[in-house]
């Protein structure tokens, strides 16, 4: 076949501008005009069982207060976003980790959390919940979701529907480390484990008017700051944290909800992680009908690694778990379950001098697909966690741009933007 000079240039030119796509032309991944304005960061997605796409987050304005938002995904685009809560003369807590969820339940209602300071002490602040009854359209006056009344860290929520027009709400609860004059140093700089009475992980079921019920006390020993996370099964709920032994092994811990009932604590896999104070890296867990998956970040024995592991009887049992890194992961991990039984995991990894965020599927059976990358991104803290969610035959992933801006003084300035986009499953 003879080629004319004209179509070799061409082939050139279409060669050298493949290796210029950036994560916006990738052809797995298309980007959503997003609904954040803004200093807007720590998107938190929700899917409901009805098959909704819900995104909280947070934005902070100039006057240095802050917004809580959330938007419903419907027709492949982002809706008008609703206002949730506004930051008062009561001051939130903010944090990159310790972040506000949101969840569906009932016919048309809806709740959300945000944090707020209960004393001057760095780490007093309470969990408070908001309701709507009406899909968003008004929102009831703020309620703490804890009665203990301490002066202590109360945060890293998980928010799940449930039965009766209900939602369950799962949190750390610090109330026990009032009795040790306990004030953690900053999340992200390990929390030191010298206090004899240790942080909590507790639940309650609250109706549509805020009532509590069920008020359960399902740890009495977990670690200070790894992000809990909840999934609802056929017959019940699935909740999986970061444990904290006598030793200092700090593996991922499954508590199950059953017949009404809350099960007792047990060790997912033994990584036998070993440190001192929490690594602010907690799970994330997906689950449809009976099917779990539950990926986590571990850096036992040294040897960074990001694990996939599944149960296929409702979080009764799990299989042997998956590594799905490359070889050098930061952690803050996603997950999403699949029709096929299998899941989408996103998680943070560094290669060279590059921060990736990077996606890949695996099968029940501990199959790895190819890994994707999504996007470049920052390891800062203000990078935060990303999220994943599947509708339908696509994925919605959501995370926090960091873009560095010129820096004053001392000081390094920099704008947080929420990014998101969809996949097509295939």
């Amino acid at each position: 076949m003879h080629y004319t000079p004209a179509i070799y240039q061409n082939a050139f030119f279409a060669l050298i501008f493949s290796f210029l796509i950036p994560h916006t032309g990738i052809a797995q991944f298309k980007s959503l005009a997003n609904p954040t304005q803004g200093n807007s960061f720590t998107p938190n997605l929700h899917h409901s069982p009805k098959g909704e796409i819900w995104m909280s987050w947070q934005q902070k304005l100039a006057s240095g207060k802050h917004l809580l938002w959330m938007s419903k995904f419907s027709k492949n685009r982002w809706n008008t976003p609703i206002q949730v809560a506004q930051e008062g003369t009561s001051k939130w807590f903010v944090n990159w980790a310790d972040f506000p969820t949101l969840t569906t339940f009932g016919k048309n209602a809806l709740a959300a959390n945000f944090l707020q300071k209960s004393a001057a002490s760095t780490y007093a602040y309470d969990v408070k919940l908001k309701i709507s009854r009406n899909g968003g359209k008004t929102w009831q006056p703020a309620f703490t979701a804890h009665k203990d009344g301490t002066p202590t860290e109360h945060g890293f929520v998980s928010l799940v529907p449930a039965s009766g027009n209900r939602f369950l709400a799962v949190w750390l609860d610090g109330r026990e480390t009032a009795k040790n004059g306990h004030d953690a140093v900053k999340h992200g700089e390990h929390h030191h484990g010298t206090s004899q009475k240790a942080m909590t992980l507790r639940a309650a079921f609250f109706d549509a008017q805020g009532k509590s019920s069920q008020p359960t006390l399902l740890d009495a020993r977990v670690c200070d700051c790894c992000q809990t996370s909840v999934a609802p099964t056929n017959d019940g709920f699935v909740v999986v944290y970061r444990n904290r032994s006598p030793q200092e092994m700090r593996d991922i811990g499954y508590i199950t909800y059953h017949n009404g009932q809350w099960g007792k604590p047990q060790v997912l896999h033994e990584d036998r992680w070993k440190i001192n104070g929490c690594p602010v890296n907690g799970p994330s867990i997906s689950a449809q009908g009976q099917q779990v998956a539950v990926a986590w970040y571990t850096n036992a024995r040294n040897q960074p690694r990001v694990k996939v592991a599944f149960s296929k009887d409702g979080g009764q049992s799990f299989g042997v778990p998956t590594p799905v890194d490359e070889g050098n992961p930061l952690g803050r991990v996603a997950i999403a379950t699949l029709p096929d039984g299998g899941a989408l995991v996103v998680w943070l990894e560094t290669k060279g001098e590059k921060t990736l965020l990077q996606l890949r599927k695996v099968s029940s059976n501990g199959q790895l697909g190819k890994i994707k990358t999504i996007s470049q991104t920052s390891q800062s803290r203000a990078s935060g966690f990303p999220q994943i969610v599947i509708q339908g035959s696509q994925a919605i992933i959501a995370w926090t741009q960091v873009e560095k801006l010129a820096t004053k003084g001392k000081k390094r300035n920099s704008k947080k933007q929420i990014k998101t986009v969809m996949m097509p499953l295939k």
